[in-house]
């Protein structure tokens, strides 16, 4: 491979870098994350946070995300 074309390349990934990650952040926002209780082994999901309100009428989430600290 030609010197130019190395440092081309290069330059190109590094500036993918920073867009793929804001393009991934906007993500975030699609997802939910609810809210759980631990009570030693297990983790409880209350059934409310697979409901949620969309245009004044109540729908069922598919799945939900949480965190485990």
């Amino acid at each position: 491979m030609e010197r130019k074309k190395f440092i081309k390349q290069c330059c190109c990934t590094l500036l993918a870098f920073p867009a793929a990650s804001v393009f991934l952040s906007s993500c975030a926002s699609v997802y939910y994350y609810a809210s759980t209780t631990r009570e030693g082994n297990k983790i409880t999901v209350p059934t409310s946070e697979f409901i949620h309100l969309k245009k004044g009428e109540e729908q069922v989430r598919q799945f939900v995300l949480f965190k485990i600290n």
